[in-house]
């Protein structure tokens, strides 16, 4: 005989003389009194899913010895897990656990480190820039400055309250808390190489500092063959915007700069050589050249010991080159050029 499949609350039926009672409650059958023993399958049909021992379609109030495999469709949850004999496949265990283990404590940044045998503890996070460095007992955080310090003095640890294996991750790969209550895992350096582990204060994360040498060169691959030559580029923009070109002219450039240049043929004793272009911010540079006469020398010059040009023009003064004295010449020809913008 098996359960009624549409019982009402406080309704008996005997299975295997056996008698229980309906609790409509918790919509579950309980064994009024009476042992229980079958040779044959036991089905109940009940559905209600269990969230506590006091709950769920089948409720035991004592233990529950099996002989055999047991197999569940949903997650199974347990306040201790030991293993009396034998061993138990971990990698098994773990491939088959659905939500990764997260640890209890620790803070955003914190490293999960074993202060003893089955005792874990978490490494503060260090200050920014620092990196984690082992003297092969204990592991603290220093400045990259001073890579050399003694690592004499404890690392500051929290204990947990129990240890436990992390599900997830790859070899030499080491967890981290991404957050308080949350578990993560460090990419391993890649390898062959070797580094010092680096926290970024600014982007909250971890990365490896690599200090391997650098390997040998590999051997020079021998050259592809020659590509087709590809067709020709449409001609490009020219940088100058203006130009004036002549004996006296000027070129504009697309980022302002203005070269001009002219020539001087004027017999007086201070004369003013306007530019073809006024600049319009300042001059960089002037330059005048020229010989007259023979001996008399023509300068950018009012007459004074200190002169500068204007964004229009400047003022040339002629002086005797045996004498020093300002005079007027009869023949020669100057040339003058100017930067600015």
């Amino acid at each position: 005989m098996s359960f009624p499949s549409t019982p009402t609350n406080g309704q008996t039926a005997v299975v295997n003389n056996i008698t229980y009672q309906y609790n409509s409650g918790s919509q579950s059958w309980k064994r009024v009194i009476g042992a229980f023993t079958s040779a044959t399958t036991v089905i109940i049909t009940g559905t209600n899913n269990a969230t506590s021992i006091n709950s769920g379609a089948l409720q035991i109030a004592g233990g529950v010895g099996v002989g055999k495999n047991i197999y569940t469709g949903g997650t199974v949850y347990s306040q201790n897990w030991q293993v009396s004999t034998g061993t138990v496949n971990t990698s098994t265990l773990i491939n088959k656990t659905v939500n990764t283990i997260n640890l209890t404590g620790g803070t955003q940044g914190s490293i999960p480190v074993q202060s003893a045998a089955d005792t874990t503890g978490f490494l503060p996070i260090g200050l920014n820039g620092f990196v984690l460095q082992s003297n092969g007992t204990t592991a603290q955080w220093i400045s990259t400055s001073s890579l050399g310090i003694s690592n004499s003095a404890p690392p500051l640890v929290r204990y947990a309250n129990t240890a436990t294996n992390l599900a997830g991750g790859t070899v030499y790969q080491i967890p981290y808390q991404t957050a308080a209550g949350r578990t993560g895992f460090i990419a391993a350096p890649p390898g062959g190489t070797s580094g010092f582990l680096y926290w970024n204060n600014t982007t909250q994360l971890y990365s490896w500092i690599n200090t391997s040498p650098p390997g040998p060169p590999g051997p020079t691959g021998s050259p592809g063959p020659t590509g087709p030559t590809g067709p020709t580029g449409p001609a490009g923009a020219s940088d100058i915007t203006t130009d004036f070109l002549s004996a006296a002219g000027y070129i504009k450039l697309s980022n302002g700069l203005i070269y001009q240049w002219g020539t001087d043929s004027s017999y007086t004793q201070q004369h003013v050589i306007t530019y073809p272009l006024a600049f319009p911010a300042g001059i960089f540079h002037i330059m005048y050249s020229g010989k007259w006469n023979g001996t008399i020398l023509g300068f950018i010059s009012d007459g004074g010991t200190v002169y500068l040009p204007g964004l229009d023009s400047f003022k040339v003064t002629f002086i005797s080159a045996t004498t020093g004295v300002q005079t007027v010449p009869t023949s020669g020809k100057g040339y003058w050029f100017a930067v600015g913008v």
